[in-house]
């Protein structure tokens, strides 16, 4: 069961659960501050690539693009995102917090 106590914390299997209803989640003991982990959804149904993403993988602007589930760790003080995944610290830790 998650805990809505932002300073108690609580366990990865709790954060994963929020992340996939939608709600951010960072973690207490972090260093860096002004950062929260989100769920995207991907495109498990496809999306019609546009050039870029046509560039990167070999395909034509305009073919189905498929993309698989994944975390974004942004960085809400530089307003930039990366991929993100858990280490095993992250994975172990008690100290996750909805934002």
């Amino acid at each position: 069961m998650m805990n809505n106590d932002k300073e108690e914390g609580f366990n990865f299997g709790s954060a994963l659960a929020a992340l996939k209803s939608g709600i951010h989640v960072q973690r207490k003991g972090w260093n860096g501050k002004g950062l929260e982990i989100i769920y995207r959804k991907g495109y498990p149904n496809g999306i019609p690539c546009n050039e870029s993403t046509a560039d990167d993988y070999g395909l034509n602007v305009g073919d189905t693009f498929y993309c698989e589930p994944y975390f974004q760790i942004h960085n809400m003080n530089t307003h930039t995102v990366n991929t993100w995944v858990p280490s095993v610290s992250d994975l172990l830790a008690e100290d996750w917090l909805m934002v």
